[in-house]
């Protein structure tokens, strides 16, 4: 289940922020999210060290 009730919601990995900081991405069709639910682009995260 994801942030608005749609069970399509994909994990697609986690990512390190230069700060340190972890965040977990999610996928649902061709949009992702961040875990707080706030949309992200590949552009943004090429930003970060995907973890797996």
């Amino acid at each position: 289940m994801d942030f608005y009730g749609n069970s399509e919601m994909e994990y697609y990995g986690t990512y390190k922020m230069n700060n340190g900081t972890f965040f977990k991405v999610y996928k649902n069709g061709n949009k992702m999210f961040d875990q707080n639910g706030i949309e992200i682009t590949e552009e943004e995260l090429k930003n970060y060290s995907k973890l797996d």
